[in-house]
């Protein structure tokens, strides 16, 4: 866990930071409710996980609650 000691609004909010798996699908889902699941490779990507409490009071953003676990 780490705080944030940089001037952004979340200044000394403690944050978890580790390493998420985002699966890729290159099949576009535009006008489609179903299709095959196609598997991939996941990619590495960096998370910054914020308390819910710290995050109200940023402006309008994207916020993800629940996280898939694949396993």
């Amino acid at each position: 866990m780490e705080k944030d000691a940089s001037d952004s609004p979340l200044a000394g909010i403690p944050a978890l930071t580790a390493t998420g798996f985002l699966r890729q699908n290159g099949v576009s889902w535009a006008g489609q409710l179903y299709q095959e699941a196609v598997p991939s490779q996941p990619l590495p990507i960096p998370l910054k996980l914020i308390p819910y409490y710290a995050w109200d009071n940023r402006g309008k953003s994207e916020m993800t609650v629940w996280m898939d676990l694949v396993g």
